[in-house]
């Protein structure tokens, strides 16, 4: 016969254990849940000046839009105006340390009046990523200009290209961004928006970014990858992939002392040969204009950013290194300056602030495309130039 002892042992064992657990999960999973929505309203970041290799997608540390929007928010100051700086790689210092960074000059040049905080993704286009936050921003009507490097007529599409199309997703069902009723008519007449690189569907990007919405687990999992210890490998963090983010150094991969000539010239030539190549053709020894590039550059660039925000957007344009320019054919030569003028006209007529660096010599380039610090000294000394002039013009008109 079983002792009073042992049958309540038995009865805790069947009615309870199983019940436990369950409230354990319970438990524990609404306290990650709570814990990612109080972290999704932190800055994430500390000592921040870039959005490096390892706190970014090049090594699958993919910031969500809470984290930018954080990070930007903790940057405004009263008194002092915003300048949120978006684009690609150019922007983002590929071929300048940390302690020569561009943007960070654009803040001495600006001075105490100004705020500046560079969130460019490598690989980003123009109205993407930093635009968006941009965008999230303005509901609150604060002080701030949106900058970003564009080569000449490229754009992208509004809701994000591959990689960083997850961003605006995220943004968009999280309530971030604004009603824009161009860039959702552009969305629905464009299905093929809705696929991604292998012409599937983007279903799980959907789903997980709608359940995202409630749970935070993206926001929860950053912080752990951030300041405790990450779980992902890759080439850049094979050697110790445990390691939190935090601890890993800003290292760009190209250093700041390369210079153009010594880059990979057969590369860098074409690509630079590309640029404007779906823009203008050849027609019986002319360049006329392809109709249908600028159409969609048109469309592109009517319907990536809201109207009222587009005069508190400079859109930079950096001409490509000299170096390089000179070894194009005089017909190259000429596409290549038809597309920087006419895509100049282009933003300017859409009501955005446009700006054209092409002073620049070939040491002021590491490659085709990006800067030496030298060559970020002098873009910063004049986008903040540009910058100074967009702001008294504004509080001109604010007085008459």
């Amino acid at each position: 016969m079983k002792t009073n002892l042992q049958t309540l042992k038995d009865w805790t064992r069947e009615h309870l254990e199983a019940k436990f657990v369950m409230l354990g999960v319970i438990v524990g999973f609404s306290l990650c849940v709570a814990l990612g929505h109080y972290f999704a309203s932190k800055n994430l970041y500390a000592n921040f000046h870039r959005l490096h290799p390892y706190i970014s997608m090049d090594t699958q540390f993919l910031p969500t839009f809470s984290n930018l929007y954080e990070l930007v928010k903790s940057k405004i100051e009263p008194g002092k105006t915003l300048v949120i700086v978006g684009g690609d790689s150019v922007f983002n210092g590929q071929g300048q340390t940390v302690d020569k960074l561009w943007s960070d000059q654009l803040q001495r040049d600006l001075g105490d009046k100004y705020s500046v905080i560079n969130i460019s993704f490598r690989g980003g286009r123009v109205f993407e990523g930093a635009y968006w936050i941009f965008e999230a921003l303005s509901k609150e009507k604060h002080d701030v200009i949106f900058v970003a490097n564009a080569f000449g007529a490229v754009i992208g599409i509004p809701c994000g290209n591959t990689p960083y199309r997850y961003m605006y997703w995220d943004g968009y069902y999280k309530g971030f961004l604004r009603d824009f009723q161009a860039r959702k008519d552009f969305i629905d007449i464009n299905p093929d928006l809705l696929k991604d690189q292998f012409d599937k569907p983007l279903d799980e990007l959907f789903l997980c970014m709608q359940l995202d919405k409630y749970l935070r687990f993206r926001d929860l999992w950053n912080v752990v990858s951030y300041r405790l210890f990450a779980s992902i490998w890759t080439d850049g963090t094979s050697k110790d992939f445990l390691r939190p983010r935090i601890l890993y150094e800003d290292r760009i991969p190209v250093s700041d002392t390369g210079k153009a000539r010594d880059s990979d010239q057969s590369i860098w030539l074409n690509t630079v040969r590309k640029y404007s190549l779906p823009y203008f053709q050849n027609v019986n020894g002319k360049l006329v204009p392809n109709h249908q590039g600028w159409r969609e550059f048109d469309l592109l660039g009517d319907c990536a950013v809201i109207p009222e925000l587009r005069p508190n957007t400079l859109v930079v344009s950096v001409g490509i290194c000299p170096f390089y320019y000179n070894m194009l054919s005089p017909q190259e030569q000429e596409r290549h300056n038809l597309m920087i003028s006419r895509s100049v006209s282009g933003y300017d007529k859409n009501g955005y602030k446009t700006l054209v660096i092409d002073k620049l010599a070939t040491d002021d380039f590491i490659d085709g495309v990006h800067l030496s610090p030298a060559g970020g000294n002098k873009v910063a000394s004049q986008v903040a130039a540009k910058i100074r002039e967009i702001k008294e013009k504004q509080q001109n008109q604010s007085q008459q």
